[in-house]
């Protein structure tokens, strides 16, 4: 299926076999897409850097020294697809050589960006999270479809206990004009939370189709919550009360889970994101559209809750 923003790039301009869209329309046609698609967002990224058009970009305008600089300023895991991006074009480059001046100029570009090293990817203490195991168990055993709801909102959302025990008015999340209110759009599949500690701020996060049943039941049951006299800890609460759980696991448990799982699964600025963290978007996104439909197809290819582990649960109607 054709999707991501290199079909668009390569349908308006040409395509010439040594620049960068020549190599992408390479990649398509050998059936390698994700690279395709992955190596595009990096690519347009060092375009940007070295402040020229993606379609301009060649392997005269590629140094060393250029290509290091622009990873510095990348997180590790960004950075090393960058670099894995060039050195597949100078590979393909080498390839395709078509007389010897041609096979020693790529040649000698490919020696030159085989020399930079690939960025250490540090280690990240885990936080304390529950085993997706036993999350699984968890989900299995919980029968009351109010806190069942609840557990797979707290847990597909990562959010603050008291971002989520507040009001949420049901209506239309517009994506041009978007305000800083807290609400839940069914049709679209959205929901605006209101960080709690940045005043005035405000996340969108997608909720994928399989969990919107569960959001559903959440919102519908979300006044009965903030009648309570401390509704932020009713997710604790209830999960204290309920017996069966031999483990001990809090609303927190799920915010901690969700940074430690999709630490490894995505960009880290899309997880901060995601968390209501402080974090920078890359310069590639200009509005919120973009940013939402590459959360939401990520988010539901990426997010843990959609791991084989859990493949009883969701084969279980609510």
């Amino acid at each position: 299926m054709m999707t991501g923003n290199v079909y668009e790039f390569l349908d308006e301009v040409e395509k010439e076999k040594r620049k960068i869209s020549g190599f992408l329309d390479h990649l398509l046609k050998t059936d390698k897409v994700k690279s395709a698609e992955t190596y595009y967002y990096q690519l347009k990224i060092l375009a940007s850097y070295l402040d020229m058009e993606l379609e301009e970009l060649d392997y005269n305008s590629i140094t060393p020294v250029s290509l290091s600089e622009c990873m510095a300023g990348m997180n590790p895991n960004s950075a090393n697809t960058l670099l894995a991006a060039v050195r597949s074009y100078a590979r393909y480059l080498k390839k395709t050589a078509t007389n010897r001046k041609e096979y020693n100029d790529f040649s000698w570009f490919y020696d030159s960006i085989s020399e930079i090293e690939y960025r250490t990817i540090p280690k990240i203490a885990l936080r304390k999270g529950i085993k997706l195991e036993k999350l699984a168990e968890l989900l299995e055993i919980l029968r009351d479809e109010h806190l069942l709801s609840a557990t797979v909102v707290h847990f597909y959302l990562g959010a603050r206990p008291v971002e989520l025990a507040q009001e949420f008015v049901e209506g239309e999340i517009t994506l041009e004009e978007v305000d800083a209110k807290r609400k839940i759009d069914f049709k679209n599949r959205l929901i605006s939370i209101v960080t709690a500690k940045t005043h005035g701020s405000m996340r969108i996060a997608p909720i994928d189709e399989r969990v919107l049943p569960f959001f559903r039941i959440w919102y519908e049951e979300l006044d009965k919550v903030l009648e309570l006299g401390r509704p932020r800890e009713w997710f604790t609460s209830s999960l204290r009360k309920f017996r069966k759980v031999g483990f001990r696991i809090t609303a927190k448990t799920a915010r901690q889970t969700f940074e430690t799982e999709m630490r490894g699964r995505m960009d880290q600025w899309k997880v901060n994101y995601i968390l209501g963290h402080a974090t920078t978007t890359p310069d590639i996104y200009t509005g919120w559209e973009k940013i939402i439909k590459d959360l939401g197809k990520e988010l539901s290819e990426k997010h843990y809750l959609f791991d084989g582990v859990f493949e009883k649960f969701w084969q279980r109607s609510i």
